[in-house]
């Protein structure tokens, strides 16, 4: 599954932008990110903070980009500028559970001077008309063009796009990705991969690294985060949408891989994102400005 994965990956990626920001942040001053984004550093260094304790630093030229809105922080090491595009996301159920939390592209300006031309024309240019479908396709077009760049650099991990050596397996996750929300159970997915039950599921652990369940409750909940990002969607149509009989079910299953409530979490978001967007108008927007904190608070 090579070309031919990537090239579906994309088919199924469909994105949209929300905001474009630029920030001056002053040394100690930080950002908070909660939401899909792409984050340029235009001048000065920053230390990004993600979940379970990673840090990466990243200087002048470096990009960030951020496919599944995993929370981030970006603290400022020294006075630093920053772009950022703020997005949407409109993908596949198969497409949206192969996607990692974070990207890291150094020397992005030097290698891939398009892919920072078209962030800058986005941000600064096509987002100035609303509800502009010209602006979505053209941050689709970068999204896809920060994930090639990333596979070809060689980031991408081995099991990424389930490159296996088990076609059979791998016949099962395409299946399980496409309809994450059937009722799938370890039997089902078998007969899928055409292999008895208990073979399928020692393979399926060998290849992947855990049972077939709990990868599709995996799946499940990055689907599910997705949607409750749209608040036109209620917590019973997203139950049923990733596959659980009744509103409690999925509260239940939610609350035990993430640690809260679907609609705890939902509130969360929407609170980070309303910091975020009011701590970004409050800061000057002209160039000779002096720099100023940005922090988003994340609680």
């Amino acid at each position: 599954m090579g070309d031919d994965a990537f090239d579906r990956l994309l088919l199924g990626l469909d994105w949209t932008f929300v905001a474009g920001e630029d920030h001056q942040l002053g040394a100690g001053s930080w950002l908070g990110l909660r939401e899909p984004g792409v984050l340029q550093v235009r001048a000065g260094l920053v230390r990004v903070r993600g979940t379970a304790g990673s840090r990466t630093d990243l200087a002048a030229g470096d990009l960030l980009f951020t496919p599944t809105g995993v929370r981030h922080e970006v603290h400022a090491l020294a006075p630093t500028e920053l772009r950022l595009a703020r997005l949407g996301a409109n993908h596949t159920p198969a497409a949206a559970g192969q996607l990692p939390d974070r990207i890291v592209l150094t020397d992005l300006a030097r290698d891939e001077p398009l892919a920072v031309d078209l962030l800058a024309d986005i941000v600064t240019n096509v987002a100035e008309r609303p509800a502009n479908p010209v602006c979505d396709r053209a941050t689709t077009l970068l999204c896809s063009m920060l994930l090639r760049a990333w596979r070809e650099r060689g980031c991408a991990p081995d099991r990424w796009l389930l490159r296996l050596s088990d076609p059979d397996i791998a016949r099962a996750l395409a299946a399980l990705h496409e309809t994450p929300g059937a009722e799938w159970t370890v039997a089902a997915l078998a007969r899928v991969a055409l292999s008895s039950r208990s073979g399928f599921a020692e393979r399926f652990r060998a290849a992947v690294g855990v049972p077939p369940l709990r990868y599709l409750a995996e799946v499940r909940m990055r689907w599910a985060e997705s949607l409750l990002r749209r608040e036109e969607l209620t917590i019973g149509q997203i139950a049923r949408e990733v596959g659980y009989g009744s509103t409690a079910a999925f509260g239940r299953a939610f609350d035990r891989h993430r640690g809260t409530t679907p609609q705890r979490w939902r509130e969360a978001q929407r609170a980070g994102a309303g910091s975020v967007a009011r701590a970004a108008a409050s800061e000057p927007t002209s160039s000779t400005a002096p720099s100023t904190p940005a922090a988003a608070a994340i609680r």
